[in-house]
This record gives C-alpha cells, sequence and structure tokens, in this order.
C-alpha cells in the first residue's frame, strides 16, 4: 500500500484534545460507580482515602514551564498501569509501523513519520566508584530517558538510564 504524500506539509489539528486517566475517572465516578470500580479496582471512597494518604508524599509543586500532574491523576495513572498490567507496545512488524506513519499523515500532515522523540538529561547522585562514567559533555552527573510517541502521544518506545 502506497503512501501519497503532497510535496508541501502544513501542520494541521495542533493542541488537539487529550484525554487522560483522571477525565476517566472523573466521568466514571459521576455517572457509573460500577464502572469506576472496573476501572482502578476499588470504590470512589478507598481512592479518594489512598489519595489523601499518598497525596502529601508525592505533590510536586508547579514551575514556570509547566503544571504539575496532580497526584489524584498520577495515583489513578499508576493503579491503571498496575490493575491492567498494560505496557508499552512497541510496534513489530513493518504494517504496524506503516500505521504508525499513517496515523501522523492523518492526524497532523507530517508524512513518513515514526514518531516524535525527544531526550532528556536527568541529574543524579552517582553511584560510588564510578568515576567519570555518567558525566556528560557539559561535566554535568546524569542518565538519559530517551522516549518516542505515536500521533496520539501514546508511548512506542522509552529508554532511561544510559549514562550521561
Amino acid at each position: 500500500m502506497a503512501l501519497d504524500y503532497p510535496q508541501v506539509v502544513l501542520p494541521r489539528n495542533w493542541g488537539g484534545t487529550e484525554t487522560n486517566h483522571t477525565v476517566t475517572c472523573l466521568v466514571l465516578k459521576a455517572k457509573d460507580s460500577e464502572s469506576y470500580r472496573r476501572f482502578l479496582r476499588m470504590d470512589v471512597s478507598t481512592f479518594e482515602e489512598l489519595v489523601a494518604l499518598v497525596s502529601p508524599s508525592i505533590e510536586i509543586k508547579n514551575t514556570s514551564m509547566r503544571k504539575a500532574i496532580p497526584a489524584a491523576e498520577r495515583i489513578a495513572s499508576t493503579l491503571r498501569y498496575l490493575t491492567t498490567g498494560s505496557e508499552i507496545q512497541v510496534p513489530e512488524s513493518g504494517n504496524e509501523w506503516k500505521m504508525v506513519a499513517e496515523e501522523f499523515w492523518a492526524k497532523w500532515n507530517f508524512p513518513l513519520c515514526l514518531g516524535a522523540m525527544d531526550g532528556k538529561h536527568i541529574r543524579i547522585k552517582p553511584p560510588s566508584h564510578s568515576g567519570a562514567t555518567y558525566r556528560n559533555y557539559k561535566g554535568l552527573i546524569n542518565i538519559v530517558l530517551l522516549a518516542l510517541v505515536d500521533a496520539n502521544l501514546k508511548f512506542l518506545y522509552v529508554d532511561a538510564g544510559t549514562n550521561g
């Protein structure tokens, strides 16, 4: 199946809507408590109690760069992962990668794209006797986080831990 791409690429549909576990939880909480229970494997009152107990330990402040993810959303995402056992599904066949490229074309008008990739240096306290292993070219001690997402911002690949 040949992909028919134009010569000029114009961005479209930027800033589309996104969904997350918090939105799903709020809708289920308001409309259907049994579905909420199946979604997170606990009822509303238990989840709220868990959030009250754990939030003080995991809350972070907003920065000038971005808003912090609320503790309830972080807990809901963690519970959803733990209850479903779902993990990142990396495309394995050529057809699966072709579908990723088609989604990028359909949603973002970006041809022949197999994902959006970004990396981040994460500062760490080095393990003892590591020498210059984790030191980067700027002299900072860190590990590298690398991530690849599809057109719907779903993670396709994540690698964390490579030395600086």
